[in-house]
């Protein structure tokens, strides 16, 4: 398995790359919005496997708490990559908050001994709630058309497959029986495998939605006609200022206009209330 474990490490590294070269070369803000998240995959998938490739009398225990060290950064990255995809709020900067305090509770648990339970147990409670809050953001979220909401969909699904040998690899249930055998990487696999084979767009069957008759109502002008049209494709604000080649601060002032005259607090809200309305 280990020469397997390392071609997975090596198409990580190709894969991070191609993401770097993208986003320094490409107006596109889609791979810069992923790219943390892919090295956080990279590092939590890479980290272990050379250490025991490299490394075979260091202790599981410590190589264990090292992944649940790395693991904290996943809580950091994702939300915010969410939101910078599908303009949903998922309260990146508690996430953050929230995965920094675990990434400090794992750090004093490898230093110090005696924390092992309490540390596993708060971070598998924190763990549990993080996962709900994303899907619930992902499954209440509107289908579009974009290459955002599909990566999404597909990464969800992936990840929601993979939950229970990611539980295996974290609990150890079979190292006693296939001591060489770990699911995490597989997953990893599967998220780059995802992304090449991701279309620049999928056109998914739902009922056109016009606002051109709504836009007297709501007292809406020509460019934030534009730009609810947009949002309603799932677009975020780094997105729509490059297709309308205008400052991200000034779509963000458009988008707070828009908010403030359809009375609503967030895109979904205002996406949800524009798709009831005759």
């Amino acid at each position: 398995m280990n020469g397997i474990y390392l071609i997975i490490i090596l198409v990580g590294l190709w894969n991070i790359s191609h993401l770097v070269y993208s986003k320094s070369h490409s107006t596109n803000s889609f791979n810069r919005h992923i790219l943390p998240t892919y090295i956080v995959f990279w590092l939590f998938v890479s980290i272990p496997l050379l250490l025991k490739l490299f490394k075979p009398t260091i202790s599981d225990a410590y190589v264990y708490n090292l992944a649940l060290i790395m693991s904290s950064l996943f809580i950091m990255v994702i939300p915010k990559m969410i939101e910078s995809l599908i303009g949903r709020r998922c309260y990146s900067m508690i996430w953050i908050v929230v995965g920094s305090s675990c990434l400090f509770l794992n750090i004093l648990n490898t230093i110090i001994a005696g924390y092992e339970s309490v540390a596993l147990i708060l971070f598998s409670t924190i763990y549990t709630v993080f996962f709900i809050h994303m899907g619930y953001i992902r499954g209440s979220s509107p289908d579009s058309d974009n290459k955002e909401t599909l990566y999404l969909k597909r990464f969800f699904i992936v990840t929601i497959c993979f939950l229970p040998g990611i539980y295996i690899d974290i609990s150890g249930l079979l190292n006693h029986i296939f001591p060489s055998l770990t699911f995490t990487p597989f997953l990893y696999l599967l998220m780059i495998i995802i992304l090449i084979k991701l279309p620049e767009s999928k056109k998914i069957e739902q009922a056109p939605i016009k606002i051109d008759h709504i836009s007297d109502s709501f007292k809406l002008t020509n460019r934030e006609i534009e730009i609810v049209k947009l949002i309603l494709e799932g677009k975020s604000n780094k997105t729509m200022a490059d297709e309308l080649v205008i400052s991200l601060s000034t779509i963000k002032r458009h988008v707070h206009n828009i908010l403030t005259k359809f009375n609503v607090n967030s895109r979904f809200e205002l996406s949800q209330k524009i798709r009831k309305l005759p």
